[in-house]
Parts: structure tokens; sequence; C-alpha cells
């Protein structure tokens, strides 16, 4: 079974609080990703990865406590202007390929 993380936002970055936390800063994202993996024990479970140009990534799910305010977060330091992401990326199935949400190469 997948162990709850909760995630944390703060003005620096976005965190899993957990045995060891970790997480990725703001000034280091690249891209986010959303996509739908089918879990056998518990089902599909949407999840984001957040990357960096340096090939860290971030993979958070949405059933870890926090995950509605990290998309909050995400919207508002990002400077993503609506929720249709937030929608699209929820909607993904586990048949479909990861769907781009945001990319710092598409940032004037």
């Amino acid at each position: 079974m997948m162990s709850k993380t909760e995630l944390f936002v703060d003005a620096s970055g976005i965190w899993c609080m957990g045995a060891q936390p970790y997480g990725i800063a703001w000034a280091d994202l690249y891209q986010v990703w959303g996509y739908t993996l089918n879990y056998p024990e518990i089902g599909p479970q949407l999840e984001l990865e957040l990357t960096t140009k340096h090939g860290a990534n971030l993979i958070v799910n949405a059933t870890w406590p926090g995950f509605d305010k990290a998309l909050a977060a995400i919207s508002e330091y990002l400077f993503l202007p609506n929720n249709d992401w937030q929608q699209r990326a929820k909607a993904v199935t586990a048949n479909e390929a990861p769907y781009l949400i945001w990319s710092q190469n598409a940032q004037h």
C-alpha cells in the first residue's frame, strides 16, 4: 500500500513531509506534468510530477493530505490564470500519456 505523505507549501516551494522531508523550490521548478497511474492494490491515482532543469523530480499523489492546497499553490506561484489545468489533470486516465501542465520554456 502507498504510504501517506503530507504535502506542505510555502513561499519557497512544495515539500513532502514524511520520514525523510524533501521537495522542490519554486525557483528551481522547470516543468509540471499530470498523469494517472493504475495501482493494482488501490486503483487509478492522479499524480503530478514536478521537475527541475537538473533532473530532480518530485512526484505527488492526489490522495496525500495537502494535495488540494498544493494545486492552489501551483496556480499561484506559477501564475496559471485559471483552474482549467486542474480539471484537465484530474481527467487524465491511466491509458493517456502524461499531460504537460506548465513549462519554464513556455514562459516569457
